[in-house]
């Protein structure tokens, strides 16, 4: 990516094992026998990359998802992780991948591999992967030679680099798509990281599409116009059910009598809010009052008591026979002096007196406190009474009212709609006939739109003469003159098309020219991947029988990707490596069968 780098891959599974590998900026090769799982990992970076291909099967393999952390040549860290799902005993891709950034402006939550269409605007994760690329923005690529356009994706250019090991010797271009049949938005995709061409600038329409519309418009019109008649007689029986033919004028009365009632009912309801709000405070106020009316009772009842006791010990002290001794009432202790028992059944009097002039002041209170709480809840009566008749008069009057309006201003608005149809329809029958003719010597031949004619000849000369220099570099057998045919968008050696060599130099010419497109685009262009994953990119040479190479051609492609790799990645998946190479500055990650001194493979088992 723009100034990203794989730093790690790893697989992980349900019981917590994680089998990973590291790797570094620059040249990173993966080499050891076959079924070693090299291939698996590059399978592994394509499955994290948005690929739809699983990389293993979880129903054969204890792992059921895999990772990859992206670091920033400033240190930011952005980790994908996307699981491999077991669907009824088959492997499926997850359609969901979860993110976890400190990058700015990449937010940590869970993405969609793919864009739904009935969601065009949502973000995806191919969204993240071209911001890592300096793609802010939806970008819009020219996809057909019909001109139709098609929304940039990091997958409609990563097969360029990206090249798997079914792909590394395919005939054709490493620019299209091998499971796509169009090249189109492949180059575009490529011109666009190059110098931002390639995208969709004016309208073009395809001129069967444009056809058909002719044609089905025709057919509208036409249609339109044989039910013109119908459509008059429908108005005229509508306009002679309503009584009169000014209908503008009856929506506007319908409108005026609608926000008549429609205020009528806001001010309805805003006196229920009031009334609502008044009964609230009568209400807390009326329960204020009794729970005053119950003190007073309980008040009196306690004097009530207290006069029965002072009334029972003044009549017993008066019907008492003398001569006996006298004992307190309260304490029952025995009183000896006359006055004390003298003193004693009058200071009893005296209490009564005072008792029932308070139960006099009391009964007063009650009274009052009695006629408070009649008249409250009286009053409370009242406003129910009032906001039942209000809410009546909303619900039963005025609502059923302006609903009836509201359904007779939608019977004139059809009307209405119908008289705009009518008028429109007679517009298009004064202009049908010229119309036709005009579109009758309109020119309907199809334009195609060619992404190699279009693409900038300064760029491709640039770029065919770096394949030049590569592949001469190299040390291709018998050299003399190499580059790329604008016709195949794809390398020619000494004249003869790559398609026509054996598998061993396709994959040979392939890798070549994915590299150096690789660092052409860094140096070049304006969106640079600066990464590119290569799976046995010179394993079929020592099968190729049309033309062996030797080894000198195989150390060549190896010395020349690891001393022109520069800032970028390179991440090779081999069985076997040249020789006689320099393999100082690259990061070696070697898989081994039964070698206690080398990793085993890629997943590691118990």
């Amino acid at each position: 990516m723009n100034n990203y780098f794989i730093k790690r891959v790893s697989a992980h599974s349900s019981s917590g094992k994680v089998s990973e590998i590291d790797f570094e900026p620059g040249m990173n090769i993966i080499c050891g026998p076959s079924n070693t799982g090299k291939s698996m990992v590059i399978g592994c970076i394509d499955y994290l990359f948005g690929g739809d291909r699983e990389p293993f099967d979880p129903t054969h393999e204890d792992y059921n998802g895999v990772s990859m952390q992206l670091v920033s040549e400033n240190g930011e860290v952005v980790t994908v992780r996307r699981a491999i799902e077991n669907k009824d005993g088959q492997a499926k891709p997850s359609s969901k991948v979860t993110v976890v950034s400190d990058a700015d402006g990449i937010e940590s939550r869970e993405y969609k591999v793919k864009r739904s269409s009935n969601r065009p605007d949502e973000t995806v994760y191919s969204d993240i992967l071209l911001q890592m690329l300096d793609i802010q923005e939806p970008v819009k690529i020219i996809a057909t030679q019909d001109g139709k356009p098609q929304r940039l994706t990091l997958r409609t250019f990563f097969h360029q680099f990206c090249i798997r090991e079914d792909d590394i010797f395919r005939g054709g271009t490493i620019i299209d798509n091998p499971n796509r049949s169009a090249i189109t938005p492949c180059v575009n995709s490529l011109a666009y990281l190059l110098y931002e061409g390639g995208v969709q600038e004016e309208e073009y329409e395809d001129p069967a599409i444009k056809k058909a519309k002719k044609s089905a418009l025709t057919a509208y019109i036409s249609g339109k116009l044989s039910t013109l008649g119908k459509k008059r007689k429908e108005l005229e029986e509508r306009i002679e059910e309503a009584g009169t033919a000014d209908v503008e004028a009856l929506i506007s009365e319908i409108v005026d009598e609608i926000t008549t009632i429609d205020e009528d009912i806001t001010r309805a309801q805003q006196e229920s809010q009031r009334m609502l709000g008044e009964i609230y405070e009568v209400s807390e106020e009326l329960a204020v009052e009794k729970q005053l009316q119950e003190r007073y009772r309980a008040l009196h009842t306690q004097y009530d008591s207290d006069i029965s006791r002072l009334c029972f010990i003044i009549d017993g002290e008066e019907k008492k026979p003398s001569g006996g001794a006298e004992h307190c009432p309260f304490c029952d202790a025995e009183i000896t002096n006359p006055e004390d028992i003298e003193s004693y059944a009058a200071a009893s009097r005296a209490e009564l007196e005072k008792v029932r002039l308070q139960i006099a002041d009391l009964k007063a209170l009650e009274d009052e406190t009695d006629s408070r709480v009649s008249s409250l809840t009286a009053r409370l009566d009242n406003l129910h009474s009032m906001d039942d008749d209000v809410r009546r008069l909303v619900n039963t009057e005025l609502k059923p009212k302006a609903a009836s309006l509201r359904k007779e201003l939608d019977t004139y608005s059809r009307i209405a709609q119908l008289q705009k149809e009518l008028e429109l329809l007679e517009e298009i029958e004064g202009d049908f006939n010229f119309d036709i003719s005009e579109q009758a010597f309109e020119d309907d031949s199809a334009r195609k739109y060619d992404a190699k004619a279009q693409f900038k000849s300064s760029v491709f000369n640039e770029l065919s003469s770096a394949v030049c220099k590569a592949i001469k570099q190299c040390k291709f057998p018998d050299f003399k003159v190499a580059g790329l045919s604008l016709k195949t968008f794809d390398v020619v050696v000494n004249d003869k098309e790559k398609r026509h060599e054996g598998k061993g130099y396709k994959a040979f010419l392939n890798s070549l020219f994915a590299f150096v497109l690789m660092r052409f685009i860094d140096k070049r262009g304006v969106h640079a991947p600066r990464m590119l994953i290569l799976d046995s990119p010179i394993l079929t040479l020592k099968e190729d029988v049309d033309l062996p190479a030797s080894d000198s051609m195989k150390s060549a492609l190896f010395d020349y990707m690891i001393g022109n790799c520069g800032s970028c990645q390179v991440i090779i998946a081999e069985n076997d490596i040249p020789e006689n190479v320099d393999y100082g500055s690259v990061n070696i990650i070697r898989f081994g069968h039964g070698d206690e001194a080398l990793r085993g493979g890629f997943l590691l088992t118990d």
